[in-house]
């Protein structure tokens, strides 16, 4: 039969495993949000310098009439 301290300590052995699971895991997701802000900034600036080096010539007006079409076809 397991004595009290025994099981406290298993307790908190289990409690120290999983707090490294989750720092773990915690610098992983930390990671790939820094991944994804860089790839956002990255998409950011692209535009920036597109928009700005953009002419008449190279501006499109947008398809309004395709966007409400897509969204009726949601609800039909």
């Amino acid at each position: 039969m397991y004595r009290v301290d025994h099981l406290q300590a298993q307790h908190l052995e289990t409690m120290l495993k999983l707090s490294k699971d989750q720092e773990k895991s915690a610098r992983k997701l930390q990671f790939q949000l820094n991944q994804i802000d860089a790839a956002f900034s990255e998409l950011n600036e692209v535009l920036l310098t597109s928009i700005s080096n953009a002419t008449p010539a190279h501006v499109k007006t947008p398809r309004i009439g395709g966007l409400f079409s897509q969204i009726k076809g949601l609800f039909l």
